[in-house]
């Protein structure tokens, strides 16, 4: 595999997380939760499927949580859990990504989202979901671009200090 660069020159590795990443995981994860901005929460608590990926209990069903490192430290990540739920639906998954602020804008969310959808497609799911807020156009950019259409929205699903937001509903099938 070639060495991977971000847009403005500096090396990139997207690889799987291992269990001693968790605390970091956990750590970048609710910092960009707390800005209040990109995800559905303020705060971020690893329900059963995070934990799964992030060591603290034993896997159920294909998951995947890929981070990323930039000058030595962890900077982003894209998860992908299947869907374990309903037998009917184990050919899908959801996925979700973000990169903390100083990182943003410089193609780390693009190396994350193609090599899930790389793994998605090996482990022979047929379609990945996400949602996204109405607002966030980084992130409908970096979805559209990789091949995610809209396929809904939820309106006013949110209430974020006093403005209702809206809730896509993205599809890509593999």
């Amino acid at each position: 595999m070639e060495p991977l660069i971000t847009s403005d020159g500096r090396p990139l590795v997207v690889r799987p997380a291992a269990p001693a990443d968790a605390p970091l995981v956990i750590a970048i994860v609710d910092a960009v939760c707390r800005e209040r901005r990109y995800m559905m929460t303020d705060h971020f608590e690893p329900g059963p499927d995070w934990q799964e990926v992030l060591g603290m209990s034993p896997l159920s069903g294909w998951k995947l949580l890929l981070v990323a490192e930039c000058e030595d430290r962890l900077v982003g990540w894209c998860r992908v859990f299947a869907d374990t739920v309903s037998p009917f639906a184990r050919h899908t998954a959801e996925l979700g990504i973000g990169v903390t602020k100083p990182y943003r804008e410089i193609g780390i969310g693009s190396h994350l989202l193609r090599q899930a959808i790389q793994a998605a497609k090996e482990a022979r799911l047929e379609k990945l979901t996400a949602t996204a807020f109405a607002i966030n156009e980084r992130a409908l950019n970096l979805f559209i671009g990789r091949g995610f259409k809209v396929t809904g929205r939820r309106y006013r699903q949110f209430n974020l200090d006093g403005r209702y937001i809206d809730e896509l509903l993205l599809e890509r099938f593999l």
